[in-house]
């Protein structure tokens, strides 16, 4: 099988850092890079010299400025048959519209819209019209693959550590106005959407516990706050989680913990042991790291499982894969990526009240 045509959109720092080595790695057998696109001519022109210093050939380069090359002349080339989108938030879901319109499949990075309401829209409109067409849209969530999340809800699910009863993800992190390239990213240091980094970052340790808990979410109470000013409008967020077979647990996270050398960590118990995942690095690469503790306190069995942190490369294998037809996976379902929203997004309005996820999300 020919290797699937694929051009990126957009062509900032996830893109050369994440998306593009991880391409390499996938391997041009499976998927050959033809174009690049960005808003600016020195951003796409950056991108494709990084591609070069990869292995990966040299994509052609499209940008606003030019209406040759710009996004519209990109997405008739017939032989660009997919996309990876990964445009600022805000920007994404009318792009991701544009390239299924144009009949491309779309991998598009997370969150998977500003809010719940946009997010149900693109669904709405993508489910209707171009789903039935056979177009795949897949959301680019790395952590819902990644091969130690996915070690933990194996054992979860296969009772290791008995009903799970509760739970708490803390994170805490950093983000400083000074020297921090995801900050100084413009449309970061001033976001038009909801929670700043708490939407753009969080929604990763939403859809961790969606993908490890055997049980939905069913209702949110909590606050947000801003510590730091330049985090506005919130950069920390305190709640808990109600699942619906009973479990409830802790969320909380912060990126404007500047006093803070750690960065938290989750524990997931059940009736019958339990589970703790961290992140660390490992010949300075990052790592995620599973211990479960396996039977009744005094008693346990000690299994520890890790992994090198690869979920982009994982989320482009099951989107290359889904594309060719060569299994039926359903990683990156939009509608997951929407309830990871919606947990931010319940979170950053509750305002100690309880959100129902039945009536934020209703059925559609």
């Amino acid at each position: 099988m020919a290797p699937l045509g694929i051009a990126i959109l957009g062509g900032g720092i996830f893109v050369q850092e994440a998306h593009l080595p991880a391409l390499q790695e996938l391997g041009t057998a499976h998927a050959q890079i033809l174009a690049i696109y960005s808003r600016s001519e020195a951003s796409a022109a950056a991108s494709v010299q990084v591609c070069s210093n990869f292995g990966l050939g040299t994509p052609a380069v499209y940008h606003d400025a030019d209406p040759a090359a710009n996004l519209q002349a990109l997405l008739k080339r017939e032989d660009v048959k997919a996309v990876i989108v990964a445009l600022p938030i805000t920007k994404q879901g009318e792009v991701v519209l544009e390239c299924l319109k144009a009949g491309k499949h779309v991998l598009s990075e997370k969150p998977i819209g500003r809010d719940v309401k946009e997010g149900i829209e693109l669904i709405k409109e993508y489910e209707k019209v171009y789903k039935p067409k056979g177009l795949i849209w897949r959301i680019a969530e790395n952590w819902e693959v990644e091969p130690t999340f996915l070690w933990v809800k194996q054992q979860i699910a296969a009772g290791r550590i008995g009903k799970v009863q509760t739970f708490s993800l803390i994170s805490i992190n950093y983000v400083s106005p000074v020297g921090n390239k995801w900050y100084n990213t413009p449309w970061r240091t001033k976001p038009d959407y909801q929670g700043g980094f708490l939407l753009d970052g969080g929604v990763h340790s939403a859809a961790f516990l969606r993908t490890v808990l055997p049980s939905p979410f069913v209702s949110l109470a909590g606050f947000a706050t801003l510590l730091n000013e330049h985090l506005a409008p919130h950069d920390c967020i305190h709640a808990t989680l109600k699942c619906a077979d009973g479990a409830q647990g802790v969320f909380n996270l912060n990126s404007g913990a500047g006093g803070y050398e750690g960065g938290g960590g989750t524990s997931i118990l059940g009736t019958d042991g339990s589970i703790e995942v961290q992140h660390f690095s490992k010949e300075g690469k990052p790592w995620i790291r599973a211990v479960l503790k396996e039977g009744k306190k005094g008693a346990q069995k000690t299994e520890t499982f890790e992994h090198a942190s690869c979920g982009v490369l994982e989320e482009q294998r099951y989107f290359v894969d889904a594309v060719n037809g060569k299994n039926d996976n359903d990683y990156g379902n939009p509608r997951g990526a929407l309830e990871d929203v919606a947990v931010i997004q319940a979170g950053l309005t509750s305002e100690g009240s309880k959100v129902e996820f039945s009536q934020l999300i209703p059925k559609f």
